[in-house]
């Protein structure tokens, strides 16, 4: 007769869990950067999510040349050394329990290994840099490491 692996996956999700879980208070550390195959070198990349609302605007709508502004005032000064923005269409849930529909920019940013704690301040600052000018109530953050050349 043929057992069922579930209960040994389940075991090992459990396992696998409690051994990525932290104590209450602890702080998560970092993940060790890449090694990578060369001329690549470990980044730490950053996306953020925004819509193109502007909900401090008569309008509701972010136009065109206040986002050229946000890039010239803010994330040129920030992050001179480049990023990437991307145009996209998504959806999420507001703060009221309604879904939303529409379009949004991903900021794409790659950071090297020595500069990430002071770039993740950085990236703090144009957060909130993002909700006091235009007011969007959540602002994604996503990081993964990655490997890259230039």
């Amino acid at each position: 007769m043929l057992r069922s692996p579930i209960p040994s996956i389940l075991a090992l999700v459990a396992l696998a869990s409690t051994a990525c879980a932290t104590s209450p208070g602890e702080k998560p550390t970092a993940p060790s950067p890449l090694s990578c195959v060369a001329p690549l070198q470990p980044y730490l990349r950053v996306d953020l999510y925004t819509d193109k609302s502007n909900r401090n605007a008569p309008s509701g709508r972010l136009t065109d040349e206040e986002w050229k502004t946000f890039i010239e005032e803010v994330l040129v000064p920030t992050f001179p050394d480049g990023g990437t923005i991307l145009e996209n269409a998504g959806w999420w849930r507001r703060p009221n329990g309604t879904t939303f529909h529409g379009l949004g920019r991903t900021l794409v940013i790659l950071i090297p290994t020595d500069a990430v704690q002071p770039d993740r301040a950085s990236v703090r600052a144009v957060i909130a840099e993002i909700k006091k000018r235009y007011g969007p109530s959540s602002v994604g953050w996503e990081e993964k490491w990655v490997c890259a050349a230039f």
